[in-house]
Parts: structure tokens; C-alpha cells; sequence
């Protein structure tokens, strides 16, 4: 029987690379309810926004009109407990249904600002994890399973400090390395997205391989640094063909005629709508230029829903991507780099016009 419930941001290292920290930890040490869990007693969901989003409309149409049917979140009940990291729902009625649902069997570790903010007026605020903006999610779970096992033991061994190799996915995903001094050089911040690029080419980006290597850390087996070691060099190498690829794509089909319409004004932006894999780097060509953001689409066939990423193109802009995505298209982020979701009205709407 399936007990605990880890529903997990399906789309970068730091979601799969946290779900995969819950599940090394608990089935190690008993963090959760005294309980040791088997690795076969783990549900992993892998999401998106826009799958969160659909599940909730789901729910709130079933509890309209009831049908045989139930809804995926109906399901949810049979969980001893849920853990939530590296995304949330858009809704916070939605966050605070998990809450009244769960209790203190709502695990919920995030860093992404908007909705924490939110939080903090709802009742979801008091869910157990932690939720800090200067470091990632993956961090932020380990953080939190450490510190229940060390009020459970009485003791903060070495076993309860994260490797460099976590940190350093840390300091990619939450942007803390546009501010640390060791990424000063152009250099050291490739090494960084060499490594980053090569845990989500070894990985496949699957919970499994996360487990494994971060098991490897709590068993204190050399295996960790091996894993790690391998991606770096494996990673170098995919890296440098990935720039070469979005630089490509963008020159070739990016449309530098779109505008962000703020309430300050217009902001140029590029867009491109593909498949592929961006970042806000992919756009550095802009940088110094009148083009300030990034927009990638991208079809989500599943949802029958359009996602889009904003980013900054410039390292020391201001604008806050996920703050106004928030408030403007329910979505959130980070300041640099964020996203939402759009119907396919709203995307075309978007594309006839070239307004966002």
C-alpha cells in the first residue's frame, strides 16, 4: 500500500532532485510519523502548473456536479502524508484545501516568492517544511528533514550537512550564484551550468536516479561524488551544444517584435515558441540591446494549455518576472526567470497582437 504522496515540480533538477531527497531520507530514518517507510510505499506525481491547475479545476467541477468519476485529489485521502516541493498550486484556496486535508501531514517546501507571499495570509502558512527564497527547494527539503531528525535524535551529525554537489544545484536553481563570490568569473559560472546541464542529462530528470545518489550521500558512499563527478563531464560537453543550439533557434525564429505592457510602460521582448529547453543565458545576445525579456511557449497538449517562461535578459534588471506574472497571469517565479499558464484563447490572442 502506497503511504506517502510526493508531488513534485517534474520539469528541472531541483523538484525531481527534491522528491528524491524525501524518499532517501524516509526510508532511512524516521522523520515522519516514527516511521521508517519502504521505498515500494512512495505515490510520485510529477507536475507542472497547469497539472495542478487542471486537477483543482477537476475538484471544484466534481464538487459541483458529483459523478462516478472521482477526481485525482479525491484519492488523495488514502495518504498517510503529502509532500509538495518546488511548486504549489496557483490557487490558494486550493493550497489551503491541502492544508485542511492534511494537517501536519502537509509537507510543503518551496522557494518561489509569490506564493509564499501569499501564504502568508492563509492558512496554509502553517504547514510544516521550509520556505526560504535564498536557496532552492532541494535545499530547503533537505533543511527540513534534517532538522526533524535532529529534534527526533537529539544530535546534528555531518550526516545532516548537504554535500557541495547539492549546493552548487542550489545555488543554479534559486540564482544565489549571480551573488556568491566563488561565480565571479565567467569560468566558474560555466563550470556551474555544465554541472547543472549534466545531472538533468544523467539523471533523465527521474526520481530514481536522485534517490540513488543522494542515498549514496546519507550512507556516506564515495558513490555521491562519483554520480556527481560523472555528470560535471558529461555535462561540459552538452552545454556547449546546447548554447550553440538556442542561440541558433533564436537567431533563426525568435521574434524580437513582442512587448511586455506594464503598468510603467512597454518593455521589447523576444519570443519564441518551441520545444526545447531556455533559460534566461539563452537570450544573452540581447544583453546591452532594447530587448529586456525572453518569452518561450510551449504547447502542454495534455492540459490543452499553452505554458509560458519569462525572463530577464539582463542580469542586474529590476523587473520582477515573478511578481508580475502573479498578479497579471496567475503564474509566479522568480525575479529573472518565471512562468504560467494560458488558455489557448489568451496565447492567441498574445500571438495576433504580440502583447503579453
Amino acid at each position: 500500500m502506497k503511504k506517502i504522496l510526493v508531488i513534485y515540480h517534474r520539469e528541472d533538477n531541483d523538484g525531481v532532485c527534491s522528491a528524491g531527497i524525501v524518499q532517501a531520507w524516509l526510508t532511512r530514518f524516521p522523520v515522519i510519523n516514527n516511521t521508517v517507510f519502504k521505498p515500494e510505499e512512495f505515490e510520485f506525481y510529477g507536475v507542472n502548473y497547469a497539472d495542478l491547475s487542471a486537477d483543482w479545476d477537476e475538484l471544484v467541477e466534481w464538487v459541483r456536479n458529483p459523478s462516478n468519476k472521482k477526481p485525482r485529489m479525491v484519492k488523495w485521502d488514502k495518504f498517510e502524508a503529502v509532500f509538495m516541493v518546488d511548486i504549489s498550486f496557483n490557487s490558494v484556496e486550493a493550497m489551503n484545501h491541502m492544508y485542511e486535508a492534511f494537517d501536519q501531514n502537509f509537507h510543503w517546501c518551496d522557494h518561489h516568492h509569490p506564493i509564499i507571499k501569499a501564504s502568508e495570509t492563509e492558512e496554509f502558512r502553517n504547514a510544516p517544511g521550509v520556505r526560504r527564497t535564498d536557496q532552492s527547494a532541494l535545499l530547503n527539503t533537505w533543511d527540513y528533514l534534517a532538522d526533524q531528525w535532529a529534534i527526533q535524535s537529539g544530535v546534528k551529525t555531518a550526516m545532516c550537512v548537504p554535500s557541495d554537489y547539492l549546493v552548487k544545484l542550489s545555488d543554479y536553481d534559486s540564482w544565489s550564484y549571480k551573488s556568491k563570490p566563488e561565480y565571479d568569473s565567467q569560468e566558474a559560472e560555466d563550470a556551474l551550468l555544465s554541472f547543472n546541464t549534466g545531472v538533468t542529462r544523467k539523471s533523465n530528470l527521474k526520481v530514481k536516479w536522485f534517490y540513488e545518489w543522494v542515498g549514496a550521500l546519507l550512507d556516506r558512499k564515495g558513490l555521491h561524488n562519483t554520480m556527481a563527478d560523472d555528470a560535471f563531464s558529461y555535462g561540459c560537453i552538452v552545454y556547449q551544444l546546447d548554447n550553440e543550439r538556442t542561440e541558433r533557434a533564436i537567431r533563426t525564429h525568435g521574434d524580437t517584435n513582442w512587448i511586455v505592457r506594464t503598468k510603467d510602460g512597454d518593455r521589447k521582448a523576444c519570443a519564441i515558441i518551441t520545444t526545447d529547453r531556455f533559460y534566461s543565458g539563452s537570450f544573452k545576445m540581447f544583453r546591452g540591446t532594447d530587448i529586456v525579456h525572453g518569452l518561450v511557449f510551449k504547447v502542454d497538449a495534455n492540459n490543452d494549455k499553452i505554458i509560458m517562461s519569462m525572463y530577464n535578459v539582463n542580469e542586474d534588471e529590476e523587473f520582477d518576472c515573478g511578481a508580475w506574472l502573479k498578479e497579471n497571469y496567475a503564474g509566479g517565479g522568480h525575479k529573472g526567470a518565471a512562468g504560467c499558464t494560458l488558455t489557448r484563447q489568451q496565447f492567441m490572442l498574445m500571438f495576433e497582437t504580440r502583447i503579453v
